[in-house]
C-alpha cells in the first residue's frame, strides 16, 4: 500500500507542478475564463478561484482550483497564473488550502503556487505551502533582471535612447537629445515651420512667427546681381536705378549728381486696408531730410521729385533741431500730416530695423526702432487716400531733398499692422530669417 501512495503522490505532484493552461473543462470545476491581454499591469489569481485585476492589462486564470480526490488521499487544486504585460504582470495566486486527508492516508499536500506574469521585466513567482506544494514559475519574457543594459556601466535600462547612448536632456524638457530636433528649445521637439529657437503660433509665453509670414505681402532682399531686385513674397519686383545689386544681398546707395534709390511698383500700399513697412538699413549720414522710404506723389506729378503732395514717408533725420528719426503720413498736403519722431538720434554706420505700421482700424500710426516703440500718433484716414505712384527707396518727393547714403538689406511690405510684439519679435529674427 506504500508503494502505492508513493506513486499517486508523485503523480499528483507532476501534475499540480505544470503551468495552468486554459481548458474549457476547467469551467465546469469553477475555473474563471481568461480575458484578453492587455497594454500593462497583469492581474494575479486569488487562491479562492477568482480574478484580482490590477489597474489594466490582462487577467489570468485564477487561483486555487477545487480539491481533488484520488482514491487515498486529497489534495488541494494549483495557484493561478499571474497576467501577461509589457510592464511586469503580478504573481500566480496563493495555493489552496490542504487537501482533507482521508483515512487511508495522513499524507496531504499544500496547492502549487502560480506562474508569475509573462512581461518585459519579469514578473513575479507564486509562492506554494504544505508538504508537497511547490513554488511557481517566474514571468518569461523580456531581459527578466535588474539590469537590462549589462554592458553599459551607466544605464539599467535602455531608456529613450538605448543602452549605449545617455539620455541626456539639454534643455530639460522631457524628451532626450538623441530624439529631440530641438535639443536646446525646450519649447520644442521639431522645428515646425519656424525653425528650432522660434515660436510657430502666438500663446501666452509670446509671439510666433506666423502672424509675420502670414502677413507678409511683398519682401526685398536685394540679393543676386544687377538692377532688377526681386519680390521674393510677390509679383512686384522692384528696379535698382543709377547703381546695380552687387551680389552682397544689400543694396548700396550714394547721394550725388547722379540720382542712386530703388523704384518699387506704385499702388501697393494704398490698396491695402492696414499696412506695416519695415527695412533694415546702414546710414552713412548726411543733411536733415534724408529720404529712406518716400512712397507718393508730387503735384508736378512728372516722376520726378518737385512738391510732395501726398505721401507716405520715413527719414532717419527728418525732425528740425536735433536731427532724429521721422515718419508722416500726409494725404494731401502738409497741414493735414500726421508726423511721428524719435526721440534720439541714430547712429551712422550700424545696422538699424524701422517699422511703422499704419492701423487704419484703430486709427494709429506707430513708428519703431530697433524693435522699441518710438512715437504713436492717431490716424484718422485711410489709406487710400495716398497717391502712391512713385515709390522710392533712398529718395524724396521733395527736389531740395538730398538722396540717401548708405545700405539697405531688407525691406518688407505687409498687408497688416504688425503688433509691438510682432515688430520686436521680427527684429530679433533679423533682416535674413530661415522662416521666410
Amino acid at each position: 500500500m506504500s508503494r502505492l501512495v508513493a506513486v499517486i503522490a508523485v503523480l499528483l505532484l507532476l501534475w499540480g507542478a505544470r503551468c495552468n493552461t486554459y481548458d474549457s473543462s476547467l469551467l465546469e470545476a469553477g475555473v474563471p475564463e481568461t480575458t484578453a491581454a492587455g497594454d500593462t499591469g497583469g492581474a494575479s489569481g486569488n487562491s479562492d478561484g477568482s480574478l484580482s485585476n490590477s489597474d489594466s492589462g490582462a487577467t489570468s486564470i485564477g487561483g486555487g482550483s477545487p480539491e481533488a480526490t484520488s482514491g487515498v488521499t486529497t489534495t488541494d487544486g494549483a495557484g493561478g497564473s499571474g497576467g501577461s504585460s509589457a510592464e511586469g504582470g503580478s504573481g500566480g495566486g496563493a495555493a489552496g488550502a490542504d487537501g482533507t486527508p482521508s483515512a487511508a492516508t495522513e499524507t496531504t499536500g499544500g496547492g502549487n503556487g502560480g506562474n508569475g506574469g509573462a512581461s518585459g521585466n519579469g514578473g513575479s513567482s507564486g509562492s506554494g505551502s504544505g508538504t508537497t506544494g511547490s513554488a511557481g514559475n517566474g514571468g518569461s519574457g523580456g531581459c527578466g533582471a535588474a539590469d537590462c543594459c549589462p554592458d553599459s556601466p551607466d544605464k539599467l535600462a535602455p531608456g529613450q535612447c538605448g543602452c549605449d547612448t545617455p539620455d541626456t536632456d539639454t534643455d530639460a524638457d522631457g524628451t532626450a537629445d538623441c530624439v529631440d530636433l530641438c535639443p536646446e528649445d525646450a519649447v520644442k521637439t521639431e522645428p515646425g515651420e519656424c525653425g528650432c529657437g522660434l515660436r510657430d503660433d502666438d500663446t501666452s509665453g509670446g509671439v510666433g512667427c506666423l502672424g509675420l509670414k502670414n502677413g507678409l505681402a511683398h519682401r526685398y532682399s536685394f540679393s543676386g546681381e544687377g538692377t532688377e531686385a526681386l519680390d521674393a513674397q510677390g509679383e512686384a519686383s522692384a528696379e535698382v536705378v543709377g547703381t546695380a545689386l552687387d551680389g552682397s544681398g544689400a543694396v548700396s546707395l550714394a547721394a550725388g549728381d547722379v540720382a542712386q534709390y530703388v523704384d518699387v511698383p506704385p499702388g501697393l500700399v494704398s490698396a491695402l486696408a492696414n499696412a506695416s513697412l519695415e527695412a533694415w538699413f546702414t546710414w552713412d549720414g548726411g543733411p536733415l531730410w534724408v529720404r529712406l522710404i518716400d512712397f507718393g506723389s508730387t503735384v508736378e506729378a512728372t516722376g520726378e521729385p518737385g512738391t510732395g503732395e501726398s505721401f507716405i514717408t520715413m527719414t532717419p533725420n527728418g525732425a528740425s533741431g536735433p536731427s532724429f528719426p521721422y515718419a508722416a503720413f500726409n494725404p494731401s498736403g502738409t497741414d493735414a500730416e500726421v508726423a511721428c519722431s524719435g526721440t534720439g538720434a541714430l547712429t551712422t554706420g550700424v545696422l538699424h530695423h524701422v517699422a511703422i505700421t499704419l492701423d487704419t482700424q484703430n486709427d494709429a500710426l506707430t513708428l519703431y526702432l530697433d524693435g522699441m516703440l518710438a512715437c504713436a500718433k492717431a490716424l484718422p484716414f485711410e489709406l487710400a487716400v495716398i497717391d502712391d505712384v512713385n515709390c522710392w527707396l533712398g529718395r524724396s518727393q521733395f527736389a531740395t531733398d538730398v538722396g540717401f547714403s548708405g545700405s539697405i538689406d531688407e525691406f518688407r511690405i505687409y498687408d497688416v499692422a504688425l503688433t509691438a510684439s510682432q515688430v520686436a519679435f521680427s527684429f530679433q529674427a533679423g533682416p535674413d530669417p530661415a522662416f521666410l
